[in-house]
């Protein structure tokens, strides 16, 4: 990741998102047909991924039942079939968390901004391979959403969102609520990214998040980004430490084995969740440090989740 300063490392801006687009390329590996070789292993149904509705014509034998126009037959009164051909644009789609958790970074960015950073990336990279690119941006109470739109006219509106995020620091509500309505905005076949820590994910608990996680994967091809600080994966030196919500003040004493561990307790509690979940539901997972580099994201989707 290139250097920030002190403003860019807490707060995304609009200018340096949309300076981003100078690190994407054109040309990414898509697929030969569609649904083949998707992350989480669907299988490509009549109206599969990828595939959009061309025409009806009367049915033939040997078609596929499952892909009887039922509307057509009952108006014409014999059965007819739905043609479907391959969708040249294929809509991406990323949800940002952007709420009070992920205003934390002890190296290089805050998670915020390396989310932000990473949407921006996939946003331009989206326009780069000519499909559409919308999402929603979470600030922990508010949810705003850029509806998918072509080339920069999508990315901009997404960027917009993100780079106003950090304007409010509101009292945080459950993310699940958000992940539910993000769902109801995507559109069947599509891409969709969700950036966050999920710092509400709990190990054996908080299945109302995890059954919003699982539902996204029905009708969707989904990549989930775990954005985390390295302070949180693994405990500092032993020793007594102040810290701050930004409202309170506390220590937290580090210096025996048995408080180390309980520090590192939750946040491997919540990665062990995640990839359960993961492979529950079919989709891929990527963990993302505040010190890596955000492009490994865009990668992905370059690479058509290869």
């Amino acid at each position: 990741m290139t250097s920030v300063d002190a403003g860019s490392a807490v707060q995304a801006s609009l200018a340096d998102l949309i300076a981003l687009r100078a690190q994407v390329r054109r040309g990414s590996t898509r697929q030969s047909h569609a649904g083949a070789g998707l992350a989480g292993g669907h299988k490509a149904g009549p109206a599969s991924r990828g595939m959009e509705f061309f025409e009806s014509r009367p049915y033939q034998a040997g078609d596929d039942v499952r892909s009887i126009d039922w509307r057509q037959s009952a108006r014409r009164g014999m059965p007819y079939t739905k043609l479907f051909q391959e969708e040249r644009e294929h809509p991406v789609q990323v949800f940002v968390d952007q709420g009070r958790s992920m205003r934390f970074g002890s190296r290089t960015v805050f998670k915020s901004v390396l989310a932000a950073q990473a949407a921006a990336l996939l946003a331009w990279q989206a326009v780069a391979d000519g499909d559409r690119i919308g999402g929603s941006v979470w600030n922990g109470r508010v949810l705003r959403e850029a509806q998918p739109r072509a080339r920069q006219h999508g990315a901009l509106g997404l960027l917009h969102h993100l780079a106003e995020a950090g304007a409010t620091l509101p009292e945080p509500a459950a993310l699940a609520g958000a992940l539910t309505a993000f769902r109801r905005s995507l559109r069947p076949g599509g891409i969709a990214f969700v950036l966050s820590d999920f710092a509400g994910l709990k190990k054996d608990r908080d299945t109302s998040m995890a059954a919003a996680l699982a539902s996204l994967s029905q009708r969707n091809d989904v990549v989930l980004v775990h954005v985390y600080d390295a302070l949180e994966s693994e405990a500092p030196p032993p020793g007594i430490y102040p810290v701050t919500d930004g409202e309170r003040t506390a220590t937290l004493d580090l210096r025996d084995d048995a408080a180390r561990q309980a520090y590192v307790a939750p946040f491997a509690g919540r990665r062990a969740g995640l990839e359960m979940l993961a492979r529950h539901s079919r989709v891929r997972l990527l963990h993302l440090a505040t010190h890596d580099n955000p492009s490994v994201v865009q990668a992905c989707l370059r690479n058509r989740l290869g």
